[in-house]
């Protein structure tokens, strides 16, 4: 199973994602800068997130990006 969810965070906006036990999680920064559990990321930069129970995001400028979970 996946899901993908597309973000759009404005300056200073802070959202928390839940996660899923047992499932795994990817974001890829289409654009702006975000900071996910405190790891900044910018435009092209992608992660791979692992063990985590929520997912705490921050922008500190606009932003897109996508989220996917993974089983």
């Amino acid at each position: 199973d996946a899901s993908i969810s597309f973000l759009h965070l404005v300056p200073g906006e802070n959202v928390t994602h839940g996660t899923q036990p047992g499932h795994g999680q990817w974001i890829q920064v289409i654009s702006g800068e975000i900071s996910v559990n405190g790891v900044a990321l910018r435009a092209g930069d992608g992660a791979a997130i692992e063990h985590e129970e929520a997912l705490q995001l921050a922008a500190s400028s606009e932003a897109r990006a996508l989220l996917f979970d993974l089983a």
